[in-house]
């Protein structure tokens, strides 16, 4: 709470001081932040500050979680390949349908974070250019059998993909 305090105080008067400073620097700043939290629920519990919050809250965007938007998990994974590979001077030039499908088929508890670093471990363990399901850890794996299991159709992902990228 210390820190929304200061936080709304150099939000108001367009100034900070430095630590052991004594003067004043103004600011011009926009403040872009993001929470996985309700915030409006954070003040209603006292957690944060309704002064700051009514502060901060000009544009709301919300973001659902990757596994609600699966059909956007084919065209972040091209680009995180095309990202880390080119990071990691491992340029990556064919993926596996069973590479895309396992990853459509994941919940991703851990977002895009979690997306973006199986890519990284997968490039990295990649002995050529070429990313194949046998690369991705054996959670996200493991998940095609439980939905062969269940009887979902997990080739439905990967056609709605395939339509959308012609």
């Amino acid at each position: 709470m210390d820190m929304q305090t200061a936080l709304l105080r150099a939000i108001e008067e367009k100034a900070v001081t430095r630590i052991g400073g004594k003067t004043a620097c103004s600011v011009a700043v926009r403040i872009i932040a993001a929470t996985n939290k309700d915030l409006l629920n954070q003040v209603e519990k006292g957690h944060f500050r309704n002064n700051l919050y009514y502060r901060l809250n000009v544009i709301t965007i919300k973001l659902p979680p990757l596994r609600e938007r699966k059909g956007d998990i084919p065209i972040l994974i091209k680009n995180l390949v095309n990202k880390i590979g080119e990071q990691l001077d491992h340029r990556i030039k064919n993926i596996d349908s069973g590479f895309y499908m396992a990853c459509s088929l994941f919940n991703w508890p851990g977002n895009i974070r979690q997306l973006q670093n199986t890519i990284e471990f997968c490039i990295n363990l990649a002995k050529s250019s070429y990313l194949g399901l046998d690369l991705l850890p054996e959670e996200i794996r493991k998940n095609i059998n439980l939905h062969e299991e269940h009887k979902l159709d997990p080739t439905k992902i990967m056609k709605s993909y395939i339509v959308s990228q012609t």
